[in-house]
Order: C-alpha cells, then structure tokens, then sequence
C-alpha cells in the first residue's frame, strides 16, 4: 500500500511541476501554431528543470544541517 501511495505522490509530483509545459505549449500552440507549442514546451521545460534544482539544492542544504536536539527546561535543585 506504501509502495502505491508513493507511486501516486510521485506521479503528482511530476504533473504539478510539468504544468508550465503544457499550459505554455497549449497557449503558444494557440497563439503561434506549433512554433508557439515547441517554444511554450521548451519554456515549460526550462522551468521544470529549475524547480527541480531548486528542490534538489534545499534537500542537499537541509541534508548538511546537524539534527536537532529537543530543547529541554531545567529545573531549579532544592
């Protein structure tokens, strides 16, 4: 069931950070005909790889982080 729920986020994943693709290439193929559906995929694309980076980088900054320690209260000896 894991393996599922992971598959599907992943897939999600992938439509959401696509998205620019295909709006900019349904909206340039509307506009300019398939030079605008190339250019508006190439655009979407060039986006995508930039959101990607810049999920990778905060993972590799989160990663070099040291893990946290509970913050605990002292209390006063009698």
């Amino acid at each position: 069931m894991e393996q599922i729920k992971g598959i599907a986020l992943y897939i999600l994943a992938l439509v959401v950070l696509l998205a620019p693709a295909i709006i900019l290439g349904w909206i340039g193929l509307t506009l300019l005909g398939w030079l605008g559906l190339i250019l508006g995929v190439i655009v979407g694309l060039v986006i995508f790889a930039y959101s990607v980076n810049k999920i990778a980088a905060q993972e590799e900054a989160d990663s070099d982080l040291p893990p946290a320690t509970p913050i605990t209260e002292e209390k006063p000896q009698a």
